[in-house]
This record gives structure tokens, C-alpha cells and sequence, in this order.
């Protein structure tokens, strides 16, 4: 009997979700059979790629502690990042079978696994095709590392997907023509995912501003060229900007028990009333850059022990932290031998670096065949921030790693447009 291949969307999600359950099943097992102990420990957590899985492990456990003995005021009162919590209710569901195995959350990562998926192909179809997106979808699902990590018990699934859903709404709120009903239905999303944002990951603010300024700068050039004024359009993004500015004055980003929550910069936020929202941002580059130093200092990834003292040193240092933020780790550091992943693991991101460096030359070259379309450039600029942004602060090539997921997902989108040119020309029966 023949076999058909998923034809709808529905289908090639549930393939997706199979294939999730399947990666997070042999990760785990491979923890419960200590085939790598260093790597993976017996409840499936990567602690060799991601150490803060253990932190994170601990204050879910007393998130768990806390409903079965004080009920849900207890739960409350505990300090817990947002992400924590919501893992703590899947274990307080499932722990009782499956423990504190990653087997436990799975229903949880499943749901930012699929959701993810989901808003990379929507995404690709607002801009390009629903081919591209399948392509884009596609390549975000196999991508081993980020698959690997999606398992975990870490804040990434979370934060990843909420900053591609605000990109996939302000891409839709600057290239549509809406409606005043579409406009507050989308307003109502996109203020409800910048406040997850700020909950979930608020040490990443700055770049949910610069979407929100891009996104407003796109729709006037949209208007100028169009010769129309897009009331509706204007009006929302300002609205949703003026929301962004007021939240973290409203909202305490969560954070890690015993750890001071995170101040947004470009904010109305109280805290540094005295400074200027460009003389905070430039503290809290230094400051967090020196965190990550003081962090790795004695760990083989750390990439430049430099310190960034004001505007001057950071201009000077943008094209290095550009560099850092596409390129790290650099082909030197493939074959040699890592702190806590070894060789093999250092040799691993090597090949995915090499696929990455292909993708960045399809999507340069997409980004001059297609150059008229805004939404892509919308993409693209919010990708390059993020990543530039990332060269400055983070000092560390696999803390840098594991960070840059979300930006490289929005340059798979790019990357799918010339891939589907290029599967055409060599294809064309096919395509």
C-alpha cells in the first residue's frame, strides 16, 4: 500500500508533533541510559548545553511543593520566572508518572514546538507564499540544536515564540489595510504578547521596541509611497507603542528568586528616573556585558575579554559585534575542545554553522531580487538588531548560540524566498 505524504496543514503539523514527541523520547532515554552523562542527565535535561536548566529544575520543584502544601496562594507567593510556572503546572500534572523528566513538560513544549512552527509558515506566507513558508517552517523544525533545546526546561521555547508571533502581527499591522475591527483585535494580540514578552524574557526589551519603531517607520513609508494615509494602520502601531513604553512601569519582568528583575531602557519604567532612556540603554549594555564576562571568565567560548565603557567604545566595537552576532562561533573554534560540550559538540555547531553561513548568502541574495517588498526588510532589520545586539552583550559563543535562535528563524523566512527561486529553476515540473 502507498503511503501519502501530509497534503494539508493540519496533517504536516501532526507529522510535526510526532516527530516532537519522538526527539524528546530518545533525548530522554539517552539521559536514563547515561549514554552521555556530562551531556544529558538521567531526567533528559541538557545540562551540558544549557546549565540553567538545573536552576530552573529547582524552582519548579518548589513551585510544585508549594501547591500540593499551601494551594494556589502558596503558588503565587513563590518569586518564579513566568516560564517556571507553567512548567511547574504540567509537572504538578504529569510528575506523578513521568517525575521531573523533561517527559513531564512535554505537553507544554509541544504546544511552543508547534506554535512556533506555525507562525515561521505564516510569516512566510504574509510576505512571500504559503511555499515559502512551509520551506521556512520546515527548516525551523529540523534545525538539530534549537529541536534539541526545545525539550528543556529553559525560558527559549517561550520567549522564541512570542517574538515571532509580535513580529508575524506588527508584519501583518504594517502591510495590511484595516479595518477598525481587525485593528483592535490585533491591537488587543499584540499588547498581550509584548506583556508576555516583558514577563517571560525582559532583558530582551530594547529589541521589542526596535520592532515597534521599525514597524511605525515602515507604515510612513508605506503611506508615502501609497500617496494615502493609513489612519487605522498609524493609529494602532502608536497605540501598541504607547502600551509597550507604559508596561514595564506597570508589570515586574519575573525573574529568578534572590535576582534583581530587569530594567527596560527605553521605557517609562521608574527605576533610573534620573537618566535619560539612551544613557540607560548604554549602561545596561555595559553592565550586562560584564556580567557574561564575570560569568564565562574562565570558559574556553568566551570570545572577546573586552569591556565597553561608553558610546564611544560601542560604536567602535559594532563591527566586531556584528561580526560575533552572524558569524560565532568561527570555523577556529569548531574542532577545539569545548568546556562542557567537547569536541563533538563544538564540531556539531560547526556543521550547523556552515549550513548557516549557505542560508545567509541566499537570504543576502533574496534581499536584493525581492527589494521591494517592506515586510521583508521589516524582518530583516529586526533580525540584524537582534543579532548586532547580541555581538555586544554576550561575550560567551554558547550563550550567544542558544539566543539567536528567534533571529535566525526570521532569516529562514528570507532564506525560503531563494530557495523556492532556486528549487523552480532546477525543478520547474515540481514547483
Amino acid at each position: 500500500m502507498r503511503i501519502r505524504p501530509p497534503s494539508t496543514s493540519l496533517q504536516w503539523l501532526i507529522v510535526a508533533g510526532i516527530f516532537h514527541m519522538g526527539i524528546t523520547t530518545v533525548v530522554f532515554a539517552i539521559g536514563r541510559l547515561a549514554l552521555v552523562p556530562w551531556l544529558v542527565d538521567t531526567d533528559g535535561l541538557t545540562i551540558g548545553i544549557a546549565i540553567d536548566n538545573k536552576t530552573y529544575r529547582g524552582v519548579q520543584q518548589e513551585l510544585v511543593y508549594a501547591l500540593s502544601t499551601s494551594g494556589w496562594h502558596g503558588w503565587l507567593a513563590q518569586t518564579a520566572p513566568l516560564h517556571t510556572r507553567l512548567y511547574s503546572l504540567s509537572f504538578a500534572l504529569l510528575g506523578k508518572v513521568f517525575g521531573g523528566s523533561i517527559l513531564a513538560v512535554e505537553p507544554l513544549n509541544l504546544v511552543y514546538y508547534l506554535a512556533t512552527l506555525t507562525i515561521v509558515y505564516m510569516l512566510g506566507r504574509e510576505i512571500f507564499s504559503a511555499q515559502a513558508g512551509m520551506i521556512a517552517a520546515t527548516i525551523t523544525a529540523i534545525l538539530p540544536s534549537s529541536l534539541v533545546l526545545s525539550t528543556q526546561l529553559i525560558r527559549d521555547p517561550m520567549s522564541n515564540m512570542c517574538l515571532l508571533a509580535l513580529v508575524l502581527l506588527l508584519t501583518a499591522l504594517g502591510a495590511r489595510t484595516l479595518t477598525w475591527g481587525h485593528a483592535l483585535l490585533m491591537m488587543c494580540a499584540t499588547i498581550v504578547v509584548v506583556g508576555a514578552l516583558w514577563l517571560a524574557r525582559g532583558n530582551i526589551w530594547s529589541i521589542v521596541v526596535i520592532s515597534l519603531l521599525t514597524a511605525l517607520v515602515l507604515v510612513v513609508v508605506r503611506m508615502i509611497g501609497q500617496k494615502r494615509f493609513l489612519v487605522v494602520n498609524a493609529i494602532a502601531i502608536v497605540i501598541v507603542m504607547s502600551a509597550a513604553l507604559v508596561i514595564p512601569r506597570l508589570l515586574e519582568s519575573t525573574t529568578l528568586p534572590d535576582t534583581k528583575p530587569p530594567i527596560a531602557a527605553l521605557s517609562l519604567q521608574k527605576a533610573n528616573n534620573d537618566m535619560g532612556m539612551f544613557t540607560r540603554l548604554l549602561m545596561q549594555i555595559a553592565e550586562r556585558r560584564d556580567g557574561f564576562l564575570h560569568s564565562y571568565s574562565a570558559n574556553t567560548s568566551t570570545i572577546d575579554n573586552v569591556r565597553l565603557l561608553g558610546a564611544g567604545d560601542i560604536i567602535r566595537y559594532l563591527p566586531r559585534a556584528s561580526e560575533i552576532g552572524f558569524l560565532a562561533p568561527f570555523p577556529n573554534m569548531w574542532l577545539a575542545l569545548g568546556g562542557e560540550v567537547g569536541r563533538t559538540g563544538r564540531l556539531a555547531s560547526g556543521c550547523e554553522m556552515m549550513l548557516m553561513y549557505v542560508i545567509y548568502v541566499v537570504a543576502f541574495v533574496t534581499l536584493w531580487t525581492e527589494r521591494r517588498r517592506l515586510q521583508m526588510w521589516f524582518i530583516f532589520i529586526v533580525a540584524t538588531s537582534g543579532m548586532i545586539g547580541l555581538g555586544l552583550i554576550v561575550a560567551n559563543a554558547g550563550a550567544l548560540y542558544r539566543l539567536r535562535y528567534s533571529f535566525w528563524m526570521m532569516l529562514f523566512v528570507i532564506a525560503s524566498q531563494g530557495i523556492l527561486a532556486i528549487s523552480k529553476r532546477l525543478m520547474p515540473d515540481k514547483f
